[in-house]
């Protein structure tokens, strides 16, 4: 199933030129054009095209296409209640710590899933952001988008980036924290290049991600080609994607088929199966969706680095609970998990990361005891973060605190649902250390 639709997509990618063609040359055509019968067919391979409520435009592809303005940037921010609160914090950040201009869009799946009073706080906080109902354009008895929750956040995203008015898309999740403006990530050389650009975690044993590798075998028939990274698919290890931040340009048609690929994994009945039961594939999207099309990406060569903070314990050396990502010049660009520290269980508390691991040999949630933390073996690797990336970390955290303080009657009822557990034990870290990562 996953295999098929990805080849008739690119089937259909190599029948739209001779379409075109066909149409500027013969003036003889019936009711509908080869274009047009194209475009129909592409409908019929992405379900979700269907019922679009865009009016205007004699196919679905038109529909969403006359949406796009040209040459345009933008970000898109997808959230839900129980993120409502990363996501003040990452629009404060946006604006008043990294100081993009970059206009934002803030998708959601339905008025339930985010509450009137939450988006009319948005504008509040933020008046130039526009909301964007991805039910208002989407039949959602394709999607099954609603009712959402954290385990489905994922799949409202690479529907936020098609929806999006914007050509070039800067896609993030709530919780993301920015050490740079997000157009740096527009303005990079693996952008322009493939016009996907997506980040990596780390490697991984092939063996914690077996089923993934299989599955992308078999429904390719190939193997994968990670951006070229031939070398980590055929050794023990190979890349995880962290789907946090993402860049996609919508005027490449490929990109748009990779796109639409992802929102195909991420649409209700398909995501329920093999994407949406591993959480681990859940980000994968963003790669299994080019992978699956034959479309080229730019995966960051550099592996994810591990933030720690002064709530971890002095014998939990080689771990923290935040994993950034750098960007091609190896600066700190950003991480995700938001401000709080999911370890300490305390949710509306406030951490400002201090050290860096810098390890491409990562482990985590392999005791599986619900803890967020990431460890290493590398423990060498660690150093002090810089004082420039500490002086945004310490306005970003000020910034924070003064939203929390001004909206604390919204937050807390939120955030008092969705408290992390406590973190790992000593013996815990040990036994994972004591695993071989070569």
């Amino acid at each position: 199933m996953y295999g098929a639709t990805g080849r008739r997509a690119v089937m259909l990618q190599r029948i739209a030129p001779i379409a075109a063609k066909l149409d500027s040359e013969c003036r003889t055509f019936p009711a509908q054009s080869m274009t047009e019968r194209f475009e129909h067919a592409l409908a019929h391979n992405y379900p979700f095209l269907h019922n679009l409520s865009i009016t205007g435009a004699p196919t679905a592809w038109r529909k969403l296409k006359q949406r796009f303005e040209p040459n345009s940037r933008g970000i898109v921010i997808t959230i839900d209640e129980e993120n409502f609160r990363h996501a003040t914090h990452l629009i404060s950040n946006l604006r008043n710590v990294v100081k993009t201009d970059l206009p934002i869009q803030v998708a959601y799946a339905g008025i339930d899933s985010i509450g009137s009073k939450n988006l009319e706080l948005l504008s509040e906080i933020n008046p130039d952001i526009e909301l964007l109902d991805l039910l208002s354009i989407f039949d959602d008895s394709y999607l099954s988008l609603t009712p959402t929750d954290s385990r489905s956040l994922w799949a409202l995203k690479p529907f936020a980036v098609l929806a999006s008015k914007f050509e070039h898309v800067v896609g993030l999740d709530p919780d993301v924290v920015l050490l740079q403006p997000p157009e740096n990530l527009l303005n990079s050389s693996g952008y322009a290049w493939r016009g996907i650009s997506v980040f990596q975690d780390g490697l991984v044993p092939n063996t914690d991600r077996a089923a993934f590798l299989k599955w992308t075998r078999f429904h390719k028939k190939a193997e994968p080609f990670f951006a070229d990274m031939d070398k980590p698919w055929k050794s023990d290890s190979s890349p995880l994607i962290d789907g946090g931040m993402v860049a996609i340009d919508k005027s490449r048609f490929p990109v748009m088929l990779a796109l639409l690929q992802a929102c195909w994994l991420s649409m209700g009945g398909v995501r329920d199966q093999e994407m949406g039961r591993n959480k681990n594939l859940r980000e994968e999207v963003w790669m299994a969706g080019p992978e699956l099309v034959w479309t080229d990406y730019y995966m960051h060569q550099e592996f994810g680095t591990i933030l720690k903070d002064d709530s971890v314990a002095e014998d939990e050396e080689g771990c923290g609970y935040k994993l950034a990502h750098v960007d091609d010049k190896g600066k700190l660009f950003w991480y995700g998990g938001g401000l709080s520290n999911p370890g300490e269980g305390k949710s509306m508390e406030l951490v400002r990361p201090t050290r860096q691991i810098e390890s491409g040999y990562w482990i985590k949630d392999l005791t599986n005891d619900g803890s967020n933390m990431i460890c290493t073996n590398d423990t060498e690797a660690e150093n002090k973060i810089g004082s420039d990336v500490t002086g945004i970390l310490q306005k970003l955290t000020n910034d924070a605190r003064q939203l929390d303080r001004r909206y604390e009657r919204y937050f807390s009822s939120s955030e008092s649902s969705s408290s992390s557990s406590s973190s790992k034990t000593s013996s815990s870290l040990r036994e994972v250390r004591s695993q071989s990562f070569s």
